[in-house]
Order: structure tokens, then C-alpha cells, then sequence
């Protein structure tokens, strides 16, 4: 009998150990960012049990290695019913505990201006050498999920500003568990500019290695084929591949082997039903999120088997099956269920990626079942949508309001429903909610969507005050309505206007990027030809301090051709020509003259005393 440690860990974070394995992909990205002088946001997406907190734990542990970095993990699971105050002091004690640095004196009563404009520029000034603070927040979307009012309200607009801070200096690493499109609008616009990674399944090589931890510590052999078989039945999803190896080992390790076991084709499969028991958690959260039409297609698939199924051959089985509904969705869900690597879609068909997946989907989530549960949800949602016509026909808005909110709750894709609400949202000057509407009927009925959509996004823009807020809105309503003439007008006069400030502060790249979006022509061309003067004047220059005068005379008479006044092409001009600096001149100048005026003046003073 031999005694050895089960290697693979389950349930909890493994990132900062020798259990995390691959996500190169994702550290890349992530120090791309880091690297970057401009860009000090990023967001990583995934599934829950994907790997999210492994990630940022292992960014913890890795990144001092790597460079001057002072990360700070905070996780934000149970902090969604405190308050914006309560949420930063905590940060606060996490950013102590974390860095070993002496705390401030408490001098303000307003903690949020304090946490800003005094603690937060105290931890950059103690951090060594030019050491970049690295905020790791984990969990941030359930602030989001829970609609928080003070989260929306406070703490999302402060985050907002504190994210303007030294871009080089302050860093944001988010973990969310839903797709950025699916955040709310208070949410998303803390992301703008950030860069975005999703946390997918394990690639093989990466499988392979997290497989293989046991015959790293001399605990068990896996012949190839044995690796495929987990490759083929977790599709690479890491917590289903500890789980199973981890299940493996154990039963292997029952019958108290005399020598380093080789893993079998029977130990895997007689460990399949437990690892699916066992992972009922995780499995279900896969399912969790999926709205009725992508649940209807996963079970459907789940149903088909294992192997490719062409697209005609799936909507064929879905009327067979009774599966009448949502057919017409077919072409969107596929992508949807692609995106968070649940299914493989491509030109030969569609098919479950997660072989044990698709195990529990037969097992608990039946085709029948779902139907059944879809109908019953649409039937609900058929009866309250009548009542709330009613309502609204009589013009009683306020009864009609609540019932249509619940009909869109229990079926997002009910045109109708959403059309409706989104003309009270609007009557009573909701743009914000009527916006969030138009937006999720868009991803399934752009014609539908699209008017009133458009005509929300212009009325947002026209009550936003900044210019850079105008602008977005303004880009938005021209990618749905290219000829849209208001936006046309205001998206140009906008651009020009930003143009033209960028160029009177002497940002010319910044200008000729506004004009180059709405082709002001005679404005680049004063771009274009203030870039030439600014060549030829630093060429004239540089010849100037090599003593080439000559060089220096053509590129100078060349500026002044174009624009007598530029800067001191005269003066410059004048020292190519003689070899004298008019301003030398003149300071020598000014100096004898003070000197004769001193002199007469003592000599004045003189007479007058003798």
C-alpha cells in the first residue's frame, strides 16, 4: 500500500497554487492593460465556477513577481447591501491589511472625499519606487444584480471619478458573472474604454496539465486516451475537470493500491454519476441566466445526443418533439449559448460542448419538462398582458405599468408588452427605462425596436450636458440611423466644436481626429498644414543647432511664405541670415542703455553734492 495526497481541490479558489494552471490568454490581456499609459480598466467575464476568483487570486500572488505592482483583491459578494461609505472604509482596511502601510488621521466627515482626495494619494505616495496600486474586485456585477440605490446613485457615478485618477499609477481589474451587454445602463458606462476577456473552458494543453497534477506528484498515471476521455466528457470546463479527477483518484486510491495506479476507462465511468451528483451546484448554474428560448434549445440539444446535428435536422426535431415556440429565435440563440461555451455551433450543426452537460440535462431538464414549464410561463404572461391592455386602453397607466413590467419579466421577447411599456416609460419622461427596453427588444426585433429607439436616444442626448455624453448617444442613433437629421447636425456641429477647442490648445492630433469623424475637409486642412509649419519650423531649428544656416534659411523662408507671424521664424530667420540673435541684441541693448541712464543719473547727483 502506498500513500499519497489527492491533488485536485474542489470548491475552492485555487489561484496562487500549484493547481491553477493556464489562462495565459487571459494574463496577457491583463498586462496589456497594465502596460498600457492610457487604459486602466478591465473587465473579466464568465460563468460562476469558470475560474473568475482563481484568477484574481493568482494575479495577487503573480503580479509582485512581475513588476511594481501592489495588488488588492476585494470581493464584493457580501457587500451588496452596504453602503457606498461602508463599502470604501472596508477597502480601506483591506488596502492596510494588504500593503503594511500606516493608516492616515481621520480628519473629514464626508469618508468619500476623504478615501479620494486624502487616503488614496497617501497609499500611492508610501508604495516604493514608481509601484502601481492594482485594485482586484471580485463579484462587482451584484451590486448591479440587486439594484442597489445608492450603488446606482452614489457609488457607481464616485467609482466613475476615482477611475480618473493617474491611469499609469491606479489600476481596475472587475469579475463579473454576466455578459457585459446584459449589465445595466448605471453599470456599463463604468466600463467605457475598458478592455473586456471572457474566462472560457480550458484549451487540451491547458486540460491536460490540470489532468496530469496527479502524476506530478507520482500519485497517478494517465495514458492519453484516459486524458481525452475527461477532455471529452468536461469539454474543459475546470471545476468539472477537478471534480471528476478528483472523484477518480479517490476511488482508485479505496482499494489501496500496492504501486502508482494507471487511471482506466472503467475508473472514469464508474466516477461520471457521482461527479454529476456532486457537481449539481455548478451544473445548474450553467443553466441558471439562459432565458426561454436558449433553455428550450439546450435541452432540445441535450436530447439530440452527443454528435453534430445539422440545423435543418434540429428544428425538425423541435416541431417533432412539441417544441413549437421560439423557433424564429433559433438563429440568435445559438450565439448566445456559443458565447458562454455551452453548445459548438458551425456550419455542420450544433451540439452540447460539455458532454456532462448534457448527461444532467437529460436527467433533470427534459425537453417535455421545459416545454411544459415555458408554457405554463407564457400562459401567465398571455393573461397579464391582457389585463394590462385593458388597463391602457383606458387610459390608466399607472395600473397598466406594473403588469407589463411582470409580463416582460416572465417573457423578455414579448414584443407587444415591451412596445407598450416603453410608450408609459416615455409619456412619463423615463427615457433611461424606456432606453433599457428598446435596447433588449433590438437583440431579437431590430425592426420593431428601431423608431422609437432612435427617438429615445435622441431626447437622452438632447437632456445630457456634456459634450462627450452627447457624442456617444449621437453615434448610437447614426449606427441605427445613418440619415437621422438631428443627430447628423448635432454629431457634426459636436465634433467641430471639440475640433476646434483641441486646436486652440494646441492638441492637433486630439482636433484632427473630431474633424476627421464628421470630415470638416477645411478644417483638416488647417490640421494638416499647422503640422507641416510645426516640421519645417523644428527641421529649421535643428539645422539652426547644427550651424547649417543655409538649410535652416530655406525651411524658415518656407514657414514664413505660409504664415509671416509662426512663432519666432523671424527672429530665427534674422540669426540664419547674420548670425546675430535679435533678442541677444536687444537684451545687450537694453543693458547698455539702463547702464548710461545709471550713470548719467550718479553724475547728476554728484554736481548737486559738490
Amino acid at each position: 500500500m502506498i500513500f499519497n495526497i489527492n491533488p485536485y481541490v474542489v470548491g475552492n479558489p485555487v489561484g496562487g497554487t500549484g493547481a491553477f494552471v493556464g489562462r495565459g490568454d487571459v494574463l496577457r490581456e491583463v498586462f496589456r492593460i497594465l502596460r498600457s499609459p492610457d487604459r486602466n480598466a478591465m473587465v473579466l467575464y464568465g460563468k460562476k465556477q469558470i475560474g473568475k476568483t482563481s484568477m484574481l487570486e493568482e494575479l495577487e500572488s503573480y503580479l509582485p513577481q512581475k513588476g511594481e505592482y501592489a495588488p488588492i483583491y476585494f470581493d464584493f459578494k457580501e457587500k451588496a447591501a452596504l453602503s457606498p461609505e461602508q463599502i470604501l472604509r472596508d477597502l480601506t482596511d483591506r488596502i492596510l491589511e494588504r500593503l503594511d502601510i500606516y493608516p492616515p488621521d481621520s480628519v473629514r466627515d464626508d469618508f468619500l472625499a476623504e478615501f479620494k482626495e486624502d487616503f488614496l494619494p497617501q497609499v500611492l505616495f508610501q508604495l516604493p519606487g514608481k509601484a502601481s496600486l492594482i485594485f482586484l474586485f471580485d463579484e462587482f456585477d451584484v451590486l448591479d444584480i440587486l439594484s442597489n440605490e445608492q450603488a446606482v446613485t452614489v457609488f457607481f457615478p464616485y467609482l466613475k471619478e476615482l477611475m480618473q485618477t493617474d491611469k499609469n499609477l491606479v489600476k481596475f481589474i472587475f469579475v463579473i458573472s454576466r455578459r457585459p451587454s446584459d449589465l445595466s445602463k448605471d453599470c456599463l458606462p463604468l466600463f467605457d474604454g475598458a478592455g473586456f476577456c471572457r474566462l472560457s473552458l480550458l484549451s487540451r494543453e491547458d486540460t491536460t496539465t490540470l489532468v496530469n497534477l496527479s502524476q506530478k506528484n507520482a500519485s497517478l498515471r494517465w495514458p492519453d486516451e484516459m486524458i481525452e476521455e475527461v477532455q471529452n466528457l468536461t469539454g474543459g470546463h475546470p471545476y468539472l475537470v477537478q471534480r471528476l479527477c478528483q472523484i477518480i483518484w479517490e476511488k482508485i486510491y479505496d482499494r489501496n493500491p500496492e504501486e502508482i495506479p494507471v487511471v482506466a476507462g472503467d475508473d472514469i465511468s464508474e466516477s461520471v454519476p457521482e461527479a454529476l451528483e456532486s457537481s449539481e451546484n455548478a451544473l445548474e448554474h450553467l443553466w441558471d441566466g439562459l432565458g426561454l428560448a436558449e433553455r428550450l434549445v439546450a435541452s432540445a440539444l441535450a436530447e439530440a445526443g452527443y454528435q453534430l446535428i445539422g440545423r435543418e435536422e434540429f428544428e425538425r426535431y423541435l416541431q417533432e418533439s412539441g417544441a413549437h415556440i421560439l423557433i424564429g429565435d433559433l438563429q440568435n440563440v445559438p450565439r448566445v449559448l456559443e458565447e458562454w461555451d455551452l453548445i459548438q455551433s458551425g456550419k455542420d450543426g450544433y451540439r452540447i460542448r460539455i458532454e456532462m452537460w448534457r448527461r444532467w440535462l437529460v436527467q433533470h431538464k427534459p425537453l417535455a419538462r421545459v416545454q411544459e414549464e415555458i408554457d405554463r410561463i407564457l400562459n401567465a404572461a398571455r393573461h397579464l398582458f391582457k389585463a394590462a391592455y385593458e388597463f391602457y386602453k383606458e387610459g390608466e397607466l399607472d395600473d397598466a405599468s406594473p403588469l407589463l413590467q411582470q409580463v416582460v419579466q416572465l417573457d423578455p421577447n414579448r414584443r407587444k408588452a415591451i412596445q407598450l411599456l416603453t410608450e408609459i416609460f416615455l409619456a412619463r419622461g423615463n427615457i433611461g427605462e424606456a432606453l433599457e427596453l428598446l435596447e433588449s427588444l433590438y437583440k431579437y426585433n431590430p425592426w420593431a425596436a428601431r423608431p422609437r429607439l432612435v427617438q429615445a436616444l435622441v431626447t437622452q442626448a438632447e437632456e445630457k450636458s456634456q459634450d462627450n455624453e452627447k457624442l456617444l448617444l449621437y453615434e448610437k442613433v447614426l449606427e441605427l440611423d445613418p440619415d437621422q437629421p438631428e443627430a447628423l447636425a448635432e454629431y457634426q456641429r459636436l465634433c467641430e466644436r471639440q475640433g476646434d477647442i483641441a486646436y486652440k490648445n494646441d492638441e492637433f492630433d486630439k482636433a484632427l481626429e473630431s474633424y476627421k469623424k464628421v470630415n470638416a475637409t477645411e478644417k483638416i486642412g488647417k490640421v494638416n498644414r499647422r503640422f507641416h509649419l510645426e516640421d519645417l519650423y523644428q527641421r529649421a531649428l535643428d539645422a539652426l543647432k547644427k550651424n547649417k544656416r543655409e538649410k535652416a534659411q530655406r525651411l524658415l523662408a518656407e514657414v514664413l511664405s505660409i504664415e509671416p507671424s509662426f512663432r519666432e521664424a523671424t527672429r530665427y530667420m534674422h540669426l540664419a541670415v547674420t548670425g546675430s540673435d535679435t533678442d541677444s541684441l536687444f537684451t545687450k541693448l537694453k543693458h547698455e542703455v539702463t547702464s548710461g541712464l545709471k550713470g548719467s543719473i550718479l553724475s547728476l547727483i554728484r554736481k548737486k553734492e559738490n
